[in-house]
């Protein structure tokens, strides 16, 4: 066990915290860091603790290093689903119901069969259209990182136009927050993105399953013979080889709760306490580091944008999800 004499006060090597950093290890700012350390303690440390500090700092760099190695492993891609059916759901406040003809018959460029609902004010408010049969196929140990979906609508009066709310379904339940979009002639419109996850816990098994999809509801200010001409939804998500090294040592670490909103507590062994932990996204970019200050500790990650992140602890790699 080292320690740094100075002034009268004794404290742990292991225990000197770095602060918070927003940049890679090799950046200037922790060089200066480093090198701030070493000249303002050198003349309290033995050659033999100084030798320990350097190797700490190589340590330091090289697991950013092999980190951003290990995140060339990771591949996002994208698989897309076209519904190829579709049904009402009676809601309360549902005064029109679309007319639906299955297959919907997809032509290459919308549906053969639109789905279209007459909407004349005050009857402006349909019933719940559900779009499913997907036919998706994600890899079953993917991470799902985000859900695109391109919507084509339209048919009203001049001067009339309909907004759509669109919510992801499974089993014919709303399972996410809502999107909106709208429309007077026909209008195109993209909602979510790669990393949007519409406030929702989506797996492969939830995904690839054909009840899910997407129901919408239109609310109608005017007069609409209002289509529902093509709806595409992109289904983002993360693939990684991890190698029998990683796999043994996650079982040393865990993280939880997975997928969070705003916090992440770490249970792991006393050996780790004093090593660094850095939080990466699937790009490699740093976003969080410092010390594991204990076998059970919390991790604030309430500020990270909405993704797919690896937090790594000595040579382990553990992915989560910030929703």
């Amino acid at each position: 066990m080292n320690y740094i004499y100075h002034s009268g006060h004794t404290q742990r090597l292991s225990n000197i915290a770095l602060p918070q950093a927003q940049h890679k290890a090799t950046s200037p700012t922790r060089k200066t860091l480093w090198a701030s350390l070493v000249a303002t303690n050198r003349q309290f440390l033995t050659s033999n603790e100084l030798v320990k500090l350097k190797i700490l700092k190589m340590k330091t760099t090289l697991t950013a290093f092999l980190l951003l190695i290990s995140l060339g492993a990771f591949s996002q891609t994208s698989s897309i689903g076209i519904p190829d059916s579709a049904i009402n759901i009676t809601v309360p406040n549902g005064l029109v119901s679309y007319v639906i003809t299955n297959p919907l018959g997809y032509t290459g460029s919308g549906f053969a069969n639109s789905p279209v609902a007459v909407l004349i004010n005050p009857n402006n408010v349909s019933n719940q259209l559900y779009f499913y049969d997907l036919d998706l196929n994600i890899p079953a140990g993917a991470t799902i990182t985000g859900v695109e979906v391109t919507h084509k609508h339209g048919g009203c009066n001049a001067g009339s136009y309909t907004i759509d709310s669109l919510y992801l379904a499974y089993n014919g339940n709303i399972i996410s927050g809502a999107k909106r979009d709208s429309a007077s002639a026909f209008t195109t419109n993209i909602s979510g993105n790669s990393s949007d996850l519409w406030s929702a816990s989506l797996t492969p098994a939830i995904i690839n399953d054909n009840s899910f999809g997407i129901i919408l509801q239109s609310h109608t200010t005017g007069i609409c013979t209002f289509s529902q001409a093509d709806m595409q939804v992109n289904v983002f998500y993360c693939t990684t080889v991890a190698s029998i090294n990683s796999i043994t040592k996650q079982s040393q670490i865990k993280i939880f709760p997975n997928p969070t909103d705003t916090e992440l507590r770490v249970e792991t062994f006393e050996s780790k306490v004093g090593e660094f932990y850095q939080i990466f996204d699937y790009t490699g970019k740093l976003y969080n580091s410092g010390l594991v200050v204990s076998d059970n500790f919390v991790i604030d990650v309430s500020q990270l944008p909405t993704g797919l992140y690896v937090i790594r602890i000595d040579e382990t790699n553990l992915k989560f999800i910030k929703r």
